[in-house]
């Protein structure tokens, strides 16, 4: 993961990580991973997390003082090293999973209604 991290400055408060070239699950899913690190994290500098599809954009605080680029950087390799990338993914996932079980058991009604006027 580290060996394609690119970090680049959006402004002079903020920073945009690019975890690969195009769009495809696997990045996407370093990219939600990362950001549901930070976001636990709660980082007191970092006032607001921007996800797409294969980048990150990190926004700090006006009152931050020192190196944005280190501090991701350390916050990455904290990531990396605990091994929390596959830790989130499964989270992520399940998440996503009970919320389509929670918008099923919700809609239930109006489908079985739906099918029986369909038949």
């Amino acid at each position: 993961m580290s060996s394609t991290l690119q970090i680049s400055y959006i402004n002079e408060k903020a920073l945009n990580i690019c975890f690969g070239e195009g769009i495809c699950t696997e990045i996407n899913q370093k990219v939600l991973s990362f950001f549901s690190f930070l976001k636990i994290k709660n980082h007191p500098e970092i006032i607001d997390l921007v996800p797409t599809y294969n980048t990150l954009g990190i926004y700090f605080s006006e009152n931050f003082i020192g190196n944005f680029e280190s501090t991701i950087l350390h916050l990455h390799s904290e990531f990396i090293e605990n091994g929390l990338t596959e830790k989130i993914m499964k989270k992520n996932y399940l998440r996503f999973l009970f919320l389509i079980l929670e918008l099923i058991w919700k809609m239930w009604p109006n489908f079985a209604i739906w099918m029986f006027l369909m038949s």
